[in-house]
């Protein structure tokens, strides 16, 4: 049985997450030398990276409202740990996911990006299933609504540097036709990752 695709509702965020499970690993792909010099890409380790985030005031995190964005995302290590800062000073996990943006110009990257923060989000939604803090349906319902968000706000651009950031509408602005057929997307791409999942009928034809 496939995904169902349910019209785009707000999650409900009354309920706190305390913490995301440990920094996913994503597979990298051999670059090129080539590709490197092209494309100027580096990519940070996950120590490095956590002391940059680690710099930025606490007092910016404990604002739920603050939006960050990520112009040359690579593999999403920044953006994963963005989205556990924010839920650790507090955020809700649709707030945290809402308010982070990613950009990049090479799609096996923006795949990588969102591949991680749904993993992240599915390892989440499937702790709350599994201490029945969740039912099936509200597990199905928030992975396909947080998963839209995700692949909504981490997106491909011919160039960052000539991108108007002023363009990236929140999710919740666009109208309700194009937040119904961008869903039925990601319901299409959820379907095809085939995440583990307690009860298959939620992600598997």
């Amino acid at each position: 049985m496939p995904l169902t695709c349910y019209p785009p509702t707000k999650v409900k965020n009354t309920k706190k997450v305390k913490s995301m499970p440990k920094e996913s690993k994503t597979p990298k792909e051999e670059k090129s030398q080539e590709r490197i010099k092209k494309n100027g890409e580096v990519f940070t380790p996950l120590f490095l990276a956590q002391q940059m985030i680690d710099k930025i005031p606490q007092s910016f995190w404990n604002d739920p409202n603050k939006t960050i964005l990520e112009p040359a995302c690579g593999d999403g290590i920044f953006v994963e740990l963005i989205i556990r800062k924010k839920i650790k000073s507090g955020s809700s996990l649709i707030q945290a996911i809402s308010t982070t943006y990613a950009l990049d110009i090479m799609n096996d990257n923006i795949l990588a990006t969102r591949l991680r923060i749904i993993n992240r989000i599915h390892a989440v939604l499937l702790t709350s299933l599994s201490k029945n803090k969740i039912s099936q349906p509200s597990f199905q319902s928030q992975l396909l609504s947080l998963s839209s968000i995700v692949t909504y706000n981490i997106r491909k651009v011919k160039d960052t540097l000539s991108m108007n950031f002023n363009s990236l509408v929140p999710w919740a602005d666009r109208d309700f036709s194009f937040r119904l057929s961008h869903q039925e997307k990601t319901k299409a791409f959820l379907n095809s990752l085939n995440l583990p999942s307690v009860d298959p009928y939620i992600l598997n034809d």
